[in-house]
This record gives structure tokens, C-alpha cells and sequence, in this order.
């Protein structure tokens, strides 16, 4: 769980970033998990200076917004998610450092709860 900055609750890092999301971003996309931890993971990484992979999630993230669910583009995209988990320099490889909102502790349990849901929610099915 995520101490939310200014409060003395816990919630989820995705229910916390979700709520950060302004009007005219959210659109009905933002209910689909995979745009939710997308978005929750490029927050997270670019908090802890990992700007050049937050910006590759943000290219896909725009992607999975433009394409609906079960087309070529929104597969490919998936494709492209689930290999920016595994392999060298892959989110199981990252080490965050202290970030402005949470420590290195917090934000790398939090990274890895993110990438197993992204690398859940990216399987192929076929």
C-alpha cells in the first residue's frame, strides 16, 4: 500500500495516480486495467528520474487510447508491454531511487507489484 502524500490513509498506487488523472484525460479508456497501470507505471517512473522509459510507456499508453480492445494495433501494442517488463534493463531489472513523493522502499514495491499486473495483463492469449 501507498501512503498518499497529505493524508494519513493507504491506498493503491494505480487508486491514488487514477485519482490525480484530470477531467478532460479521463475518458471512458481509463476504466480498462491495462491503461490504469500503464499510466500508474509511467507516473511511478518518472517520479524516480526513469523519464526515457516513462516517455516509451506513454507512446504505447497513447496507443492503447487510440485502439480498441482486440485490434491489431492495441495487440501489438500489448506485445510491446509485456517485452518492456522482461529482459535486460526490463521493469523486473530496475532499482528506484528516493523520488519526491515516496522512498526507494515504497516506490520499488510498488514497481513491482505494477509490472507483475502489467506482465499479467499483457500475456498473449493465443
Amino acid at each position: 500500500m501507498y501512503v498518499v502524500p497529505g493524508t494519513t490513509g493507504t491506498m493503491s498506487y494505480v487508486a491514488w495516480r487514477s485519482a490525480q488523472i484530470s477531467c478532460h484525460e479521463a475518458s471512458g479508456m481509463m476504466d480498462e486495467p491495462l491503461v490504469r497501470v500503464v499510466d500508474a507505471l509511467s507516473s511511478l517512473l518518472r517520479d524516480h528520474a526513469h523519464c526515457d522509459l516513462a516517455e516509451r510507456l506513454d507512446s504505447r499508453l497513447a496507443v492503447l487510447m487510440a485502439a480498441r480492445q482486440g485490434t491489431e494495433k492495441w495487440e501489438e501494442a500489448c506485445a510491446s508491454l509485456h517485452g518492456t517488463v522482461l529482459g535486460m534493463g526490463g521493469l523486473f531489472d530496475l532499482v528506484l531511487a528516493d523520488g519526491p513523493t515516496m522512498p526507494a522502499a515504497s516506490a520499488n514495491e510498488i514497481l513491482d507489484e505494477l509490472a507483475d499486473e502489467l506482465f499479467r495483463l499483457t500475456r498473449p492469449t493465443r
